[in-house]
C-alpha cells in the first residue's frame, strides 16, 4: 500500500509540473499602431503556417514570445537576427501548441 501511494504521489506531482511549464508561451497579435503598447527585442526565428489556405506568419522572439503578423503587415525589417520594434499589441487569450 505503501508503494502504490509513493507511485500515485510522484505521478501527480510529476503531472502537475509538466502542466505548469507548457504555459509559459506568450502569444501576441501584430495590428502596426493599433494601440500604445509595443515589443523591441530581437528576431530568433521566423515561421509559417497554413490555416483554411491562408498563409501565417509567425515571429519567435527569444524562447516564449510568439508574435502573428499578417502577410500586409509585413517589413523587409523583420529578420532573424534583427531587432524590431511591434508597435500595436493585442494578447491572444485561447491557447494553442
Amino acid at each position: 500500500m505503501k508503494k502504490l501511494f509513493t507511485v500515485v504521489a510522484i505521478v501527480i506531482s510529476c503531472q502537475v509540473q509538466a502542466n505548469a511549464q507548457g504555459n509559459k508561451l506568450v502569444k501576441y497579435q501584430y495590428w502596426p499602431n493599433r494601440n500604445a503598447k509595443f515589443l523591441s527585442a530581437k528576431i530568433t526565428d521566423t515561421t509559417t503556417s497554413y490555416f483554411e489556405g491562408t498563409k501565417l506568419y509567425w515571429f519567435n522572439l527569444g524562447g516564449d514570445t510568439v508574435i502573428h503578423v499578417w502577410k500586409k503587415d509585413l517589413d523587409v525589417n523583420m529578420r532573424i537576427g534583427s531587432v524590431y520594434t511591434f508597435k500595436g499589441l493585442k494578447k491572444m487569450v485561447y491557447k494553442f501548441k
